[in-house]
């Protein structure tokens, strides 16, 4: 993958990472917003399915799914919100 594709999926990672944080302190994340990280997370994680970072965004877009029907504990977005945004600053090369 280029160089810019990664800068664009690290961004795209640290965007999540606010997603599940607001999650987990009950903000109100618009519909046609979740749907749209959804449908990245999970484009995102088809192109390489063999490493633990594809695991993670499909860990993270069940999570935005379950977050919108059910209560999970706010400590399951904030462990993933850190897990993504680690992966996505990685991205950056920092």
């Amino acid at each position: 993958m280029g160089r810019g594709l990664v800068l664009l999926m690290g961004f795209f990672d640290i965007n999540v990472a606010i997603v599940l944080t607001a999650m987990a302190f009950d903000c109100e994340i618009p519909a046609k917003a979740a749907l749209i990280f959804l449908a990245g997370l999970f484009a995102k994680a088809g192109i390489s399915i063999t490493d633990i970072g594809c695991i993670t965004d499909f860990w993270a877009a069940i999570l935005i799914i379950l977050g919108f029907f059910f209560d999970p504990p706010a400590a399951l977005f904030i462990i993933t919100a850190i897990i993504v945004g680690i992966k996505g600053i990685g991205s950056f090369g920092i």
